[in-house]
């Protein structure tokens, strides 16, 4: 494990405080008896602007006295050890940490306070801090959209999750029941080449509940979405869009490969949403799926491939299957990540590439699919991660293969 793990709280008296922190211990290591000396900024004189009023300490700003050596702890499986203390013992880290607390506890609205995910702040440096309130956050993919952006996205899920009553998609094999096993396997492919999805219709909240279910097939980074408009928004913004009926779309969208609509039309005339059959969704509406793409999508990619068979797969449970997607995802972005290292770090050429690729078992059947969804998530991994493999090449670390 590389990573720290704080628990952090909002004093009354004394603002963002950092009570507990437990790190993995990497030669050379401390003994307990050193892991308690004090370090830089471990004193509370030291430790300008951890609190308001420094002196008048509080004890619910502090989990161990000052003395304390902390305590260590050892993983029976794997051998590595842990130091806990009330603050990490390196300056770098505690300056890390430090933000961390400030910057999550300062702010008083995430963007979607009914979802337990987690906010990363990424540094110009080689560190990455992240944060999961208690009583949920949320984040979006696109760190740098603006504050007004952020509000209202925040107003509308917030909204369109309570707010709007009728039928919601359930699952992604509620969406594949719904859709029909063509129609979804057409949209599924879509969204995991990185092409725009395009839902077009009267019920935002329907929607929304449609886009949550497809997300769920992509990692956070390649998710770019706005989820309900007036108006259309271009492919570089957005590659999930939620549009209101009348909304036209524009004619070089239309007639691109790289997008597709679905207009949710209403079947009934009466109230919108049917008290008695407010949850049967093929009883409100019809799903017309359109695209100008020529590209088969029945070989390709394997991914899509191995997510059907889950979904298909009655046995499973809809818990069971999130949980191998979640495996699958990972699986993938591993193989993004081997392939972006060998590629775009090591320069490295379209043969030996081609090797990589079918190491990874991304040839074959549907190898063309393959590569796409290699590339497009490959736009998905962080600016920080992309920077780490950068600044150790330039520091003259050699690949492992040599």
């Amino acid at each position: 494990m590389n990573a720290l793990v704080a628990l952090c709280h909002f004093c009354e008296l004394h603002g963002p405080r950092t009570l507990f922190c437990t790190e993995a211990l990497h030669p050379p290591s401390p003994t307990p008896s050193q892991a308690g000396a004090p370090i830089p900024g471990d004193r509370e004189s030291d430790r300008e602007g951890e609190g308001l009023t420094m002196r008048a300490n509080s004890s619910g700003c502090r989990s161990l006295p000052a003395s304390h050596p902390g305590f260590v702890s050892v993983d029976s499986e794997t051998g590595i050890r842990f130091l806990s203390h009330q603050h990490p013992r390196q300056p770098q880290l505690f300056s890390v940490v430090r933000q961390a607390c400030v910057r999550s506890l300062s702010c008083e609205v995430t963007t979607c306070v009914f979802v337990f995910v987690p906010v990363v702040f990424s540094e110009q440096e080689e560190e990455m801090s992240c944060w999961e309130g208690a009583e949920g956050g949320g984040s979006r993919p696109q760190c740098h959209q603006s504050e007004s952006e952020l509000y209202r996205d925040f107003l509308f899920d917030e909204g369109k999750a309570e707010g709007y009553p009728g039928p919601k998609f359930r699952s992604l094999r509620h969406l594949r029941q719904v859709l029909g096993t063509t129609d979804f396997r057409q949209l599924a492919w879509h969204v995991l080449m990185g092409n725009q999805v395009i839902l077009r219709g009267a019920d935002p909240g329907l929607i929304h509940s449609a886009f949550t279910m497809l997300k769920a097939l992509l990692p956070v980074g390649c998710v770019r979405s706005v989820t309900y408009s007036a108006q259309y928004e271009e492919a570089y913004r957005c590659n999930f869009l939620g549009l209101s009926p009348d909304v036209p779309i524009p004619t070089h969208v239309s007639s691109s490969e790289f997008s597709v609509l679905v207009d949710v039309v209403s079947v009934e005339r009466g109230s919108l949403y049917s008290a008695a059959s407010s949850e049967d969704i093929l009883s409100l509406y019809q799903f017309n799926i359109s695209s100008t793409n020529s590209q088969p999508t029945d070989k390709g990619p394997t991914l899509l491939n191995k997510i059907e068979v889950a979904l298909s797969n009655e046995n499973l449970s809809v818990d069971v299957v999130s949980h191998c997607l979640l495996c699958l995802k990972e699986e993938w972005m591993n193989k993004v990540k081997v392939l972006f290292k060998f590629s775009k770090v090591d320069g490295r050429g379209r043969e030996d590439t081609q090797k990589v690729l079918a190491l990874l078992g991304a040839t074959g059947p549907g190898e063309e699919d393959n590569v796409r969804l290699l590339k497009f998530w490959m736009t998905g991994l962080s600016k920080t991660y992309k920077s780490h493999l950068m600044t150790a090449v330039r520091g003259g670390e050699r690949p492992l293969s040599q």
